[in-house]
């Protein structure tokens, strides 16, 4: 059983850190934050699997490395958790538009805190009952987000990224009431060693997310990528305080893309493309689209 689970694990991390290195390529070909977002989540995640590997061996070869180890262990717990949650809400939050207020900021680093702190004690106090704890609260956080991601799924424009978050949450529909009846099974003496000894669900959960990421960014690869960016005068920009994803934005304008088609190659909703547009406005003092193209690109 050691070998099939040590197997898991050797896919899931093979996996997860193709995933982490297409997800920062994909960023800098597609200019989209939101890859960079994507590819911090998972280095958090693998960061916990690997935590979670070395816990499993321990448990099952029974290896003590004493309070250093324990240590450790519980250090890298807390920052991998917390890292998990916060990343997650930023993921979520840069998908469904909304910009993150400071109230919620503060609530988010808050929760990712007691996350990291949950994911601490289980490593030194009553490890049995706050793995239990810990592992429904990040449940909890899940199904939270999952219910961000609903209620916005509406407002995502991009077709191939709405695909994705639809995807994920008939993913995670699936995968929660199996960790559920994991959870309840390995409290009953007579559930199979199989079932109650070994972190199947966890191994399941990162092993779905992999695949599914890896074959939307495959598709996203497989896409044209973003054309060049039309030269603009560079200390003109600067003057005005134009950052490098408003000059984008302009140079598509440039070229006749809609709201809609700059969202989707920039990997953004058209509501977060009609934001910059605004504040690009702002910078530059125009009302409107044909006096910005005027002052960026005037006529000869």
């Amino acid at each position: 059983m050691l070998h099939f689970v040590n197997g898991l694990y050797i896919v899931c991390l093979s996996g997860g850190i193709t995933l982490i290195i297409f997800s920062f390529f994909a960023s800098v070909r597609l200019a989209s934050t939101g890859f960079r977002r994507f590819a911090f989540l998972f280095i958090a995640a693998t960061v916990l699997l690997v935590i979670e590997a070395l816990r499993t061996y321990e448990n099952a070869l029974g290896i003590d490395n004493g309070i250093a180890g324990t240590i450790v262990d519980a250090a890298g717990s807390f920052v991998a958790n917390a890292l998990v949650a916060w990343f997650l809400f930023r993921v979520v939050h840069s998908i469904t538009g909304p910009k993150l207020s400071r109230s919620f900021a503060i609530s988010y680093v808050a929760v990712s805190l007691i996350l990291g702190t949950l994911g601490a004690l289980k490593e030194v106090v009553l490890p049995f009952l706050f793995w239990n704890i810990n592992f429904c609260a990040l449940l909890a956080l899940h199904l939270y987000c999952a219910l961000l991601l609903v209620r916005g799924l509406a407002t995502i424009e991009p077709p191939l990224l709405r695909s994705l978050i639809r995807t994920l949450l008939i993913f995670l529909a699936v995968f929660a009431p199996i960790a559920v009846a994991q959870l309840v099974l390995q409290d009953l003496a007579s559930t199979a060693p199989f079932f109650r000894d070994w972190p199947l669900e966890e191994l399941l959960y990162y092993l779905g997310f992999v695949v599914i990421g890896l074959v939307y960014l495959a598709r996203h690869f497989l896409s044209p990528s973003v054309e060049p960016v039309i030269a603009l005068d560079g200390a003109l920009l600067q003057r005005l305080g134009i950052s490098k994803r408003e000059a984008d934005i302009i140079a598509m304008m440039i070229k006749g893309h809609n709201n809609r088609s700059i969202g989707e190659k920039l990997f953004i909703s058209a509501s977060t493309v009609k934001n910059h547009i605004y504040h690009i406005y702002q910078k530059t003092g125009v009302d409107n689209k044909i006096q910005l193209l005027n002052l960026i690109n005037p006529p000869k």
